[in-house]
């Protein structure tokens, strides 16, 4: 019967038979290929990076005060525009026409009011001598009240009347750019229907939303950095102005808002914003790429890189043993860490290792404690590294 090898002796990495001769010799110990960092301690800040719109930090939507049809326009969209500058005009006959008419009826009771007030005023002595019967002074005094009430009436009649008229004009209620218009000339437009949209462009805000658990620490006035979709090359400076006092009742996040300056106006109004928020100052701590730990059973562990001198066997030219060598080899030490929390793609190392050791960084998954690790180009790579922990 032919007799199996099994995997284990397919495999023993010690004794294979030599290609010339069929003299035994031992199999070089496998070398992984693995990148490395010199890790070291480094001032690091929580952050939280979260997405917001940016909208101008004032935005008013213009509707008119009355009803009526379109008769002209004077501005477009883009355009700057001061507070109060007219927009556009309604056709505004009737409410002229209104107008008049309620000026004519008020001067019309100013002069029944002057004509009350004049026989009041010339009977007054006779009443007080008792000239005139009581019921005589009685039909006078009232006639001075009734033409004092309807001078009121009439009087704020045309006022309101003359108010709505100069409403045909519609005007800016605030100075910035004008971002949407809606209607065109001869369209008819109401007090429920939004004709302009002014955008004030600078500075602009973006509104975010912080969870519960860090809304406490966010700092008022602090600095923040943004990028922008449309910009993504370019870092823009923000300020934390506005941090709100109830969350939101759907997302149960609390607004802050944060202040952006626009002098070259290349902010736009609805643009998509990223905000780096700082939340918790950590200070100099010790932190490793996220990827260069793995976790085995619950366990964080990363493999340390470790210079060890070891003999090395020797042959001479015809193949026998010869005297040991020192030689100088990487290994790696598997080690056990207490990681912290996460700040700008890396890990903060709470307990587990010291500054100035170097650990692997790729290639950690092929490795166990002990194993034999080349890296390419070590002392400009770990120099390199050392810096960027830094």
């Amino acid at each position: 019967m032919m007799r199996h090898l099994t995997p284990i002796a397919l495999t023993l990495p010690f004794l294979l038979l030599a290609a010339c001769g069929g003299k035994p010799m031992v199999s070089p110990e496998q070398s992984y290929t693995v990148s490395s960092e010199v890790v070291g301690l480094s001032h690091k800040t929580i952050e939280r990076d979260l997405a917001g719109v940016i909208r101008g930090e004032m935005e008013a939507l213009v509707a008119p005060e009355i009803a009526g049809r379109l008769q002209d326009i004077y501005v477009e969209v883009g355009e700057e525009v001061r507070k109060g500058q007219a927009l556009a005009r309604i056709e505004g006959t009737s409410y002229w026409l209104s107008s008049e008419a309620a000026k004519g009826q008020f001067e019309a009771a100013k002069l029944q009011l002057r004509q009350a007030e004049d026989n009041y005023n010339r009977y007054e002595p006779l009443h007080d001598t008792g000239s005139i019967s009581a019921a005589q002074w009685e039909n006078i005094s009232n006639a001075y009240e009734a033409a004092q009430i309807n001078y009121d009436t009439l009087q704020a009649g045309y006022y309101r009347a003359a108010d709505t008229a100069s409403e045909t004009t519609i005007r800016a209620p605030i100075a910035g750019v004008v971002a949407v218009r809606n209607f065109d000339i001869g369209s008819m437009v109401g007090p429920s229907y939004q004709v302009f949209e002014i955008v004030k462009t600078n500075p602009m805000k973006v509104s975010i939303g912080v969870n519960e658990e860090d809304i406490g620490t966010v700092i008022p006035a602090s600095e923040v950095q943004v990028t922008v979709d449309a910009y993504p090359d370019e870092v823009f400076k923000g300020t934390v102005y506005s941090i709100g006092i109830k969350a939101d009742s759907r997302t149960h996040a609390f607004p802050v808002e944060v202040r952006l300056e626009n002098d070259d106006g290349r902010l736009k109004s609805g643009m998509v914003a990223h905000v780096r928020l700082p939340i918790k100052d950590l200070g100099e701590v010790l932190t490793i790429p996220i990827n260069a730990a793995v976790k085995i059973q619950a366990v964080d562990y990363v493999f340390v890189v470790q210079e060890v001198v070891e003999d090395t066997a020797t042959t001479d030219e015809d193949g026998n043993p010869g005297p040991p060598e020192k030689t100088t080899r990487l290994r790696v030490q598997r080690r056990a860490v207490t990681l912290g929390p996460e700040t700008d793609h890396r890990v903060v190392v709470v307990e587990g290792l010291e500054a100035g050791e170097e650990i692997v960084t790729e290639g950690q998954q092929f490795l166990e404690d002990g194993s034999l690790v080349t890296i390419p180009n070590r002392e400009s790579d770990a120099q390199t590294a050392g810096e960027d922990g830094q």
